[in-house]
Order: structure tokens, then C-alpha cells, then sequence
């Protein structure tokens, strides 16, 4: 397989449309955390955790998003 020169831009290409197909699911948003958090994106990690919330605000991994959100 090819080694892409920057893997978060590429999963960025891919989340876009996954959050336009699947946007009722909250791991799409969880995982957009994710890759947000990895990029210091603090804007798109709240709108991430935010709809993830919305959707289940019970969710162990959307606590777990939340204290990362908080310490970063």
C-alpha cells in the first residue's frame, strides 16, 4: 500500500462525506473528534462532541471526547 504524506487530511476527505450519509450516527461524530483532536481543530471539536451529545449524551466515548476536550 501507498503511505499517504498526511493521513489526517486524507480522513478528512472521507469524514465529510460520512457526516453527510450518517450524520444520526454518533460514532461519525466521535470520530470526527478524533481526527479534529489530533489536528488542534478546537472549533470542529466542539461541534463534533455538540452533535455527538445531542444524539447520546450517555455515551462512555463521548464522556472520554469530553475530558480530552476539556484538558486540551
Amino acid at each position: 500500500l501507498k503511505q499517504v504524506e498526511n493521513p489526517l487530511e486524507e480522513a478528512i476527505k472521507f469524514l465529510i462525506p460520512l457526516k453527510n450519509l450518517i450524520g444520526d450516527d454518533i460514532e461519525t461524530h466521535l470520530l470526527a473528534f478524533e481526527i479534529y483532536f489530533r489536528k488542534g481543530k478546537f472549533l470542529l471539536m466542539l461541534q463534533s462532541v455538540k452533535r455527538a451529545f445531542a444524539i447520546n449524551r450517555n455515551n462512555p466515548w463521548l464522556h472520554e471526547c469530553l475530558i480530552k476536550f476539556s484538558k486540551a
